[in-house]
């Protein structure tokens, strides 16, 4: 989870505009990492939503495109 913070906090200017939405799966994390590193994203203006799996990233994803 260090590295994921560590790219939000030193990277995360370069990418503002660059994506309309950002799925982000980590399956071995708990819940509330999960939710911090939504949070901390998105205060940091990135679109980013988080899940468990896949296939819920996935059809979040294919549902954004519509």
């Amino acid at each position: 989870m260090l590295q994921v913070l560590d790219l939000i906090a030193n990277e995360s200017s370069k990418s503002i505009g660059l994506f309309n939405v950002i799925a982000y799966v980590d399956l071995n994390a708990g819940e509330n990492s999960m939710k911090f590193i939504e949070n901390a994203s998105v205060n940091r203006s990135l679109p980013v939503r988080v899940f468990s799996s896949v296939a819920d990233a996935e059809q979040w994803l294919l549902n954004k495109s519509r």
